[in-house]
């Protein structure tokens, strides 16, 4: 529709992030909404949805996406999720949304396992499957939009960024789709290549490549 989307972070305990649209041609700013409002959790009084990682896809008139947390703890100088202060509830989880560029109106599709943001998503437009890769223990997750089902085919890299010593492990960024086949890959820190098979609906290590 000629307009740019974007949202603006939060880090604290009691704000969400927001998404606005920029019109080129009227050089107008319009709030969209609050992201943990569009996630069906205003009034919950638990950690927000402070944060959008990743892009927008646009398929059908609307523009789908993923949200993640935005209120850390330090610890040892690491980022890790953060703890609730009293009369707050923890992090419910990120979610997949989707937003009606039609009717400016916002879906909430599914949600990561509580304390799990989504960091990674990405889409398979013709066959209607989200993904995404949660932060902090990394589960990779797909969302099928005809048949409403969310599946958790688990970590794919040890405890992942939740992780101390030996099991801690950087989570990949980026989730590629082959929209030939319906594959998706991504990469862990110890370089291997993961694939998501669409036809076995499985995550598999690419063999003899790193």
């Amino acid at each position: 529709d000629g307009k740019i989307y974007y949202v603006l972070c939060a880090s604290t305990i009691d704000t969400g992030a927001r998404m606005y649209s920029f019109d080129p041609a009227t050089n107008k700013i319009q709030n969209l909404g609050d992201l943990t409002e569009a996630s069906g959790e205003k009034g919950l009084k638990a950690i927000p949805q402070g944060k959008s990682h990743v892009n927008f896809v646009e398929w059908r008139g609307k523009l789908y996406f993923a949200t993640h947390v935005g209120y850390y703890t330090n610890q040892n100088g690491m980022e890790r999720m953060g703890v609730p202060k009293p009369g707050y509830k923890p992090y419910p989880g990120g979610h997949f949304l989707a937003y009606d560029m039609g009717s400016g109106k916002f879906e909430n599709l599914a949600s990561a396992p509580a304390e799990q943001g989504l960091l990674d998503f990405s889409m398979d437009t013709r066959r209607g499957r989200l993904y995404g890769l949660t932060w902090p223990n990394g589960y990779f997750l797909r969302y099928d939009l005809a048949a409403k089902d969310l599946k958790n085919l688990g970590p794919v890299s040890k405890e992942g960024e939740a992780g101390n010593g030996p099991n801690y492990r950087i989570l990949c960024r980026s989730l590629a789709v082959d929209p030939e086949d319906g594959s998706v890959y991504l990469t862990t820190a110890d370089g291997d290549i993961l694939r998501y098979r669409y036809d076995r609906d499985a995550l598999e290590t690419v063999e003899g490549e790193n």
